[in-house]
């Protein structure tokens, strides 16, 4: 029972990204207005500097153009609040570009990414991905899997390992990959006294790591369609190329060999994370404390025991006992459908849902009305998870409209040889990646640009095309607003920064031995 007090308090502490922390994230706190009163004098402050220094044409500004990036990274780290620095920056970057004026250019962004194939594609598959956990929970079926972990693992060490192999289980996609697995496996992991930061590190590190590194995954099609396209393949040679880059995509590799480490305590928790092991620590304590004091004062244990089989018994009767193929069938259709269309999300995750309305009327789990009404609530938890990638994406193009990315690119190219050029690719694509959080939109825009540029300097091929795919992995591992690890958080039930400021020191050593290994194979290779 005390397992049961120690989720309720864990879930009152960090809670998940519901509709209501759409609120929340703009609720200033009597000891935050300070903080705030300092931070909005300097943006203004920034606002008109910007406004006499910028030239006419922003582009030929240089190093301004990199200023709304650095605007958002120090928002973010000292206010904690990613949504209104999205915005912001957002606004920084038309700002230079228009010298103020009107706010339509803005809302011509926020239009233009409302209608994009990206969002309406995110839209999609995260709002229905909401809505079938949402469907999973309520008839036990998470439950019912997170008990049949529960009984063969062991240890803290054992359930971590759990988890970070469902993620190559689950390689299909790495949206389906994050949600399925932080739905299933929290519960277990809050019993061996895990903090939900460490499970959002464990599933943001091994869900794109894994994704990219099987070769039948939507990255490695999506890459491979793209090898094709800018004739670095032949037709229906893309995967073969691309399967050549994977022994040398060493942030995946280094990724899953930091986890790894830090899963069997080689690595010790440290910085922001040692912190949050502590207060899940902390939490578990107070949670058995509560419950001792419940026995010492509980005068009837055996009536009570005796209702709680009643209760049991009466779950059974009506069809709710939790049922491990609830759980396992929906996802194995999800996965059958995907490959079969060639791995369309879309069209596997419509008909899981199909599926999971027929065979839960059919064990009489469910009514239709309930159906629905579950499904709903389901796609209303994600709203600002949605919130956060529209605002994500219209950054990302005011900042690309402003020249940041060619700025960075030029000021790469400038030290670019045969021996350095797939560490150089790898550095500059990470760093705006940590910015922009582009992720496949990167590999859209760098593969037309560093291709031609290795050819003409006789870098190597392979080894460039692996630096590329390596720096989205970068981006979507640590990137604060980036849709991976948004939806670790959700998953997890904590926030974004929460996961992202805690997961950072893990990342950067997973950045500098890529870099080492990239720097190493250019010089061999």
């Amino acid at each position: 029972m005390f397992f049961a007090i120690y989720l309720e308090q864990t879930e009152k502490k960090k809670g998940g990204i519901e509709m209501s922390e759409v609120i929340k994230s703009l609720a200033i706190e009597p000891k935050e207005k300070k903080k705030l009163i300092i931070t909005y004098a300097v943006t203004i402050i920034l606002f008109i500097v910007l406004y006499f220094v910028t030239p006419q044409n922003v582009q030929e500004s240089g190093v301004l153009t990199v200023a709304p990036a650095a605007f958002l990274l120090v928002f973010i780290f000292y206010t904690k609040r990613i949504l209104e620095g999205l915005i912001l920056g957002t606004i920084l970057s038309y700002f230079m570009i228009y010298k103020g004026g009107s706010a339509q250019p803005i809302m011509e962004s926020i239009q233009k990414t409302l209608m994009s194939d990206t969002f309406s594609w995110f839209l999609m598959v995260c709002g229905t991905l909401g809505g079938i956990i949402a469907l999973l929970q309520y008839v036990g079926a998470s439950e019912a899997f997170s008990n049949f972990v529960a009984k063969r693992v062991k240890s803290r060490r054992s359930v971590l390992l759990w988890t970070m192999i469902l993620g190559f289980v689950i390689f299909i996609d790495d949206y389906i990959n994050v949600l399925i697995r932080g739905t299933a496996m929290a519960k277990v992991t809050d019993h061996y006294r895990v903090s939900r930061e460490f499970l959002a590190y464990v599933i943001d590190s091994s869900a794109a790591a894994a994704c990219i590194m099987i070769p039948f995954s939507t990255w490695a099609i999506f890459i491979s369609g793209l090898l094709e396209e800018n004739g670095l393949a032949k037709a229906g040679e893309g995967l073969a190329t691309y399967m050549k880059t994977m022994p040398f995509n060493f942030y995946a590799i280094c990724s899953l060999l930091i986890l790894i480490l830090a899963i069997i305590g080689v690595i010790k928790p440290f910085g922001p994370m040692k912190k949050a092991e502590l207060e899940a620590q902390a939490c578990w304590e107070n949670a058995v404390a509560e419950e001792e004091q419940k026995i010492q004062t509980m005068q009837e244990t055996k009536a009570l025991e005796a209702a709680e089989t009643r209760e049991e018994t009466a779950d059974e009767k009506s069809g709710k006992a939790p049922k491990l193929i609830n759980f396992l069938l929906p996802i194995l259709v999800l996965i059958v459908v995907m490959i079969y269309f060639d791995i369309d999300a879309v069209a596997g995750i419509f008909a899981t849902v199909i599926f999971m309305f027929i065979f839960y009327m059919i064990q009489r789990l469910i009514t239709p009305e309930k159906f629905a009404e579950v499904f709903v609530e389901g796609t209303q938890d994600m709203v600002f998870v949605l919130l956060l990638m529209l605002f994500s994406l219209t950054f990302a193009d005011g900042i690309d409209a402003v020249g940041c990315m060619d700025f960075m690119i030029d000021l790469g190219v400038t030290y670019a040889n045969p021996n350095t050029f797939a560490f150089i690719v790898f550095i500059i694509f990470g760093c705006t990646e940590f910015v922009m959080g582009l992720v496949w939109s990167l590999y859209i825009v760098a593969f037309p640009i560093v291709i031609p540029i290795a050819a003409n300097i006789e870098a190597d091929p392979i080894l460039t095309i692996a630096a590329v795919c390596s720096a989205g992995i970068w981006g979507s591992n640590t990137c604060f607003y980036v849709d991976c690890t948004i939806l670790s958080a959700q998953a997890s039930g904590i926030t974004p920064f929460r996961h992202g400021i805690t997961q950072l020191p893990y990342a950067l050593i997973t950045v500098a031995l890529s870099g080492l290994c990239f720097l190493v194979c250019g010089f061999i290779l």
